[in-house]
């Protein structure tokens, strides 16, 4: 392994770990007979951060590279379901980021993950659309903090659900919901 720079990313350091080992797996299932070396380089550049995974196994045929991120394309392998290098394209997708190969049959496959900053435009668009998933239910009587939470609903585009507190004690629906 070689870490020139380390960085952050936003993204589940979970499935970052799952991509990772079905790389690995990959590797060594398709090793070959010769000298065999994994090489993991994680850059942090100037645009992006990149994590490079190289081997020197056998290597992916040139026509065969344009589908190994396809859901259940496989080399027939036994036990091989065609699903993992689908998933780590799905993963880093969900990063704002990307996977690419490289190979030169009989020789070696590089894998790239390509990340944005976490800093980035693509990273403030990927939480802006999950907040807006999310909903929040206020009670109480505050207006001052109603105001802002409502601000925050404005701009965040966040659901906004406010309820009275005596209502809210007394268990009656009195819920104002504000889209």
């Amino acid at each position: 392994m070689n870490i020139s720079n380390s960085f952050d990313y936003f993204g589940s350091d979970t499935l970052l770990k799952y991509v990772l080992f079905n790389l690995l797996k990959n590797s060594f299932r398709h090793r070959g007979a010769q000298k065999f070396s994994i090489t993991i380089d994680a850059q942090s550049l100037d645009d992006c951060n990149v994590v490079i995974f190289r081997d020197t196994g056998k290597g992916i045929e040139e026509p065969l590279l344009p589908y190994i991120f396809e859901d259940f394309y496989t080399t027939g392998k036994s036990g091989s379901y065609g699903l993992g290098l689908a998933f780590c394209k799905k993963v880093m997708r969900s990063f704002g980021g990307k996977i690419v190969c490289q190979s030169e049959f009989g020789a070696w496959t590089e894998f790239k993950l390509i990340f944005p900053k976490y800093e980035s435009a693509e990273v403030a668009q990927i939480k802006s659309e999950l907040v807006k998933d999310k909903s929040i239910l206020f009670i109480g009587e505050s207006s001052s903090m109603l105001d802002l939470v409502k601000s925050a609903q404005y701009h965040r585009e966040f659901r906004l659900t406010v309820e009275d507190i005596r209502a809210a004690s007394l268990g009656k629906n009195t819920v104002l919901s504000i889209a």
